[in-house]
């Protein structure tokens, strides 16, 4: 747990790529580096990547995730279920 008076942790490298996203109207998500940053207002509405191990998990920020952390929005496991349909579909 951080301690209040030290604030929310953000990604120094995440000043840089606000600025530029905001002046840029791209499609294109920001690739965020950090899964531990938590997410700040300033994300609010825009496409971001995580790394989660295995390519990027890429979603929308939305006003119910602001003061989470990104990496809770990545899953970096496969489902059992979806490992099962992918061996059916080698057959």
């Amino acid at each position: 747990m951080r301690s209040l008076w030290k604030g929310p942790f953000s990604d120094a490298r995440f000043d840089h790529q606000l600025s530029t996203a905001t002046k840029t109207t791209s499609k294109k998500p920001m690739l965020l580096p950090s899964r531990n940053s938590t997410i700040l207002a300033a994300f609010l509405n825009k496409k971001v990547a995580i790394p989660r191990g295995q390519g990027q998990g890429k979603f929308t920020v939305k006003a119910f995730m602001l003061g989470h952390k990104f990496g809770e929005f990545v899953h970096t496991k496969l489902m059992g279920r979806a490992i099962h349909e992918r061996k059916k579909k080698k057959k």
